[in-house]
């Protein structure tokens, strides 16, 4: 559901947009209060007997949840397209060994398997919606050992695939493991000695790494790493990207957001010291508390709403995609009930508001179809909104530009964010842009001229 602004000279068809209460310069929320909708979730049962998956992932239609070595001893994966009806499917022939990683490329599915035997490593792909899968062959795999599967993400047209193994230094001692291929087959390790266990995410064109206290920042693919200070002294077990910023999370309720593609970072309160894992989806970031108790959303990673119903007090996994949220909860399932028929996705198109004069009466209107009510935030001063009307008002006291963001829902709680830029003019011409001085040295015995 997306945002049109109706006025006598103006119409705009708006979007879904990243969620962004971004301040240009400084990472801070833009009011003390968020008007993130709260996340409700309902329990889906998924059958006796089922694997206890870790992780899930959504690609293609298909949400694929699996163990990441949990049991150790399953090479099945639990697969479903509506979070209701879950296939029992098994990716490999081998039964002493786990799916260990499991990742979409916008056309096939690709599966890491992990023998318990020797620890190999085999690679299997699915171009059905991960219900039936077949070995890749001819995979050609780096000298050094990978005897761990933390994340396998696919980013950049590229598999990365992150794990631990041996110090070749250091026998008995382990350090991360970073594998990158073009085609799932030909892997080249792009490591860095001394890596502690990872987790992967990117954005933006950089593949950003985190575990321990430590973050690698990468602009090619792992070719080149650089380590941005992260500023805490937790264990950071998580990153993802969505709204123009990474948040990083972990223990002891750390969160650390950056807004300048990894490169410096901000220490947020969570409100929580629980363990933290986080995800991006739908706009919004949302983390996982561990150990099991609840799940919380985030526009902008600095103010926090705790999600409801659904037995969210066990979520170990989630991926939003064509069924909404979907989670995993035990060994049942957990779906977002104000998600399930999600908004079509809409192409990036920057909205601007009608601007107007200061002193002079302005007034604009947001209509979506179906919206039943409208929030704003960061209006230019001396301008309200009618949450029910979604009309704009008032007489504008401040010269400048502004980002607006506004929040249009239905009924059934489901809705979508928009921003706007307006310019506020003095009457008679634009704002004047402030002057900003430095003083500069002339040397000692200098003439003082006046």
């Amino acid at each position: 559901m997306g945002f049109k602004l109706a006025t006598p000279f103006h119409f705009f068809t708006g979007i879904k947009v990243a969620l962004c209460f971004l301040a240009v310069f400084e990472q801070t929320s833009l009011q003390a209060t968020n008007f993130d909708p709260p996340l409700t979730f309902v329990s889906r049962w998924v059958g006796n007997n089922a694997p206890f998956p870790y992780k899930i992932r959504f690609g293609g239609g298909s949400y694929v949840a699996f163990e990441e070595g949990l049991a150790m001893s399953s090479s099945l994966v639990r697969v479903t397209q509506d979070g209701l009806q879950w296939s029992t499917v098994s990716v490999g022939a081998q039964s002493n060994g786990y799916v260990a990683g499991c990742g979409f490329d916008g056309t096939r599915w690709l599966s890491v398997l992990r023998s318990n035997l020797n620890g190999s490593l085999t690679f299997y792909q699915s171009i059905d919606g991960a219900l039936t899968w077949q070995a890749v062959e001819g995979v050609s795999l780096p000298s050094t050992s990978m005897s761990w599967v933390s994340d396998f993400i696919y980013t950049g047209g590229a598999w990365v695939l992150v794990g631990s193994g041996p110090k070749i230094t250091m026998p008995g001692d382990w350090e991360a493991r970073v594998w990158v291929s073009t085609d799932g087959v030909n892997w080249v390790d792009r490591s860095v000695a001394g890596m502690p266990g990872m987790q992967a995410t990117s954005g933006n064109g950089v593949l950003l790494l985190v575990g321990g206290d430590k973050i690698y920042r990468s602009t090619d693919l792992g070719q080149n790493w650089t380590t941005p200070l992260s500023g805490t002294g937790q264990w950071l077990s998580s990153v993802a990207y969505g709204n123009g910023r990474f948040v990083a999370v972990g223990g002891s309720g750390a969160v650390l957001t950056s807004t300048d593609d990894g490169v410096t970072w901000v220490t947020q309160a969570s409100g929580t010291t629980a363990g933290l894992n986080v995800v991006f989806g739908d706009g919004i970031f949302v983390v996982i508390k561990d150990p099991s108790i609840g799940v919380m959303s985030s526009y902008d990673g600095i103010v926090w709403t705790s999600a409801t119903g659904g037995n969210v007090g066990v979520g170990r996994s989630l991926a939003y995609g064509t069924a909404g949220w979907v989670g995993i909860s035990g060994s049942s399932a957990i779906q977002s009930v104000n998600g399930l028929m999600p908004p079509a996705p809409m192409p990036p198109l920057p909205g601007m508001l009608p601007n107007g004069t200061v002193g002079t009466a302005y007034s604009a209107t947001l209509t979506s179809s179906g919206a039943t009510s409208f929030t704003a935030i960061n209006l230019p001063p001396g301008l309200s909104l009618n949450s029910t009307t979604g009309q704009i008002s008032g007489t504008p006291t401040t010269a400048g530009t502004f980002t607006s963001y506004a929040y249009a829902s239905n009924a059934a709680g489901t809705g979508s964010y928009s921003s706007f830029s307006v310019t506020m003019s003095n009457a008679g011409g634009p704002p004047t842009p402030p002057l900003t001085f430095v003083s500069r040295w002339v040397g000692n015995n200098a003439p003082f001229p006046y």
